[in-house]
């Protein structure tokens, strides 16, 4: 209903219409009155060939356009990348991340190779078009919002691939951590046990020099295959890259393609112990429940989940985002969590802390996406 100028009329709007239609017709019909809602239920839907027709005026117009852009977008990738890339309109990031929350990434694309990778990148720079790399999503909060733009995840065989020589692993950026370190069991090379238990891949562990046992990704790093923040490709060591706690500064605004792991050799009942020890140790203090891993840094102080405990914030509740009682540094989805949930559960956290401690949280879960308040 478009008003203009004229004072709305009280109990008269689009759900009237709506049930009106639905009552005449025996119609399919959906009202939606949030239009970055109504543009992502008309994306999942729409197959080539549809034809999508918005009446109406004033703010309606933007769904339009912003599928029509999306569509560009998608025509003119698929134009430049390989065949073997897979590309997907509105996908579900709640599929996609390890809390299971998020809106929509509205394309999503699954490079065939290195220089897939780089084209993608300069054509996201040179068009202005918003590029986010996602992982396996497991230290990774999207808003309920989506992400707009283009949503770039390294998967498939040529990012899934591992070279083992001398002592070293050569990793595409969507090798599972876990399934690296399997693999240097077998042969015997040790090293890598700390890396086993976490629940991402090489790009994402790159990317914030992931971490577990007291030891960080990086650790065990030669060097970095990498497209920089221009698209060219590039390679460099972890004493060139600015790696520091749970962060690398290479890799800011940069995508991981691979890197090469080094190792040492070591007995088979020697790697297995130390996955025994860690994998007690991780069962015995992180929840089972769908979560991102730790929250928050460790302050200079004291550790951030030691720190929660101690102000008895285990149970700590918005909607269905709740404080683990298991580790106090995580957050869990006890049901049907959305991203606001786990976001404003984070914000009465750092208040809480800040309050009784006058310590300032900073946040170790990576949040991506397009914030609550957002205009089509």
């Amino acid at each position: 209903i478009y008003a203009a100028s004229e004072t709305p009329i009280a109990g008269v709007d689009g759900s009237l219409v709506a049930s009106e239609v639905k009552a005449a017709t025996k119609a399919q019909v959906v009202y939606e009155p949030d239009l970055r809602k109504m543009r992502d239920a008309v994306g999942t839907e729409i197959l080539p060939g549809d034809t999508v027709v918005v009446m109406g005026a004033g703010s309606i117009a933007r769904v339009s356009q912003s599928l029509a852009e999306n569509l560009k977008i998608y025509e003119e990738l698929r134009g430049l990348v390989s065949p073997q890339t897979v590309l997907k309109r509105f996908e579900p990031m709640s599929k996609r991340t390890t809390m299971k929350v998020g809106g929509y990434a509205m394309l999503w694309v699954e490079p065939g190779n290195d220089e897939d990778v780089a084209a993608i990148s300069a054509y996201a720079k040179r068009q202005g078009v918003p590029l986010t790399v996602v992982g396996r999503g497991s230290n990774l909060i999207v808003y309920d919002r989506g992400i707009s733009g283009i949503t770039l995840h390294p998967a498939g065989p040529h990012f899934e691939r591992m070279v083992f020589k001398d002592g070293k692993i050569e990793a595409g950026a969507g090798v599972r951590l876990k399934k690296m370190v399997m693999a240097a069991r077998k042969l015997e090379w040790g090293g890598l046990e700390h890396l086993e238990g976490i629940p991402g891949d090489v790009g994402g562990a790159l990317k914030m020099n992931a971490g577990a046992m007291g030891k960080s990704t990086y650790d065990a790093v030669e060097s970095v295959r990498f497209v920089d923040s221009s698209g060219r490709l590039r390679e460099a060591t972890p004493a060139e890259m600015g790696v520091s706690y749970r962060r690398c500064q290479a890799m800011d605004g940069s995508i991981a393609l691979s890197a090469v792991f080094k190792t040492h050799p070591s007995k088979l009942a020697e790697i297995d112990a130390k996955l025994k020890e860690y994998e007690k140790k991780r069962w015995s203090s992180q929840p089972a429940k769908p979560s991102s891993g730790c929250i928050f840094k460790n302050t200079p102080t004291v550790p951030a989940g030691k720190l929660l405990d101690e102000l008895k914030l285990k149970g700590l509740r918005f909607g269905d985002a709740v404080v683990s009682d298991v580790h106090g540094n995580f957050i869990v989805n006890a049901g049907k969590a959305t991203a606001a949930d786990v976001l404003q559960l984070i914000a009465l956290i750092k208040e809480r802390v800040r309050s009784a401690r006058g310590l300032e949280l900073e946040t170790e879960v990576i949040v991506l996406g397009d914030e609550q308040k957002f205009n089509i």
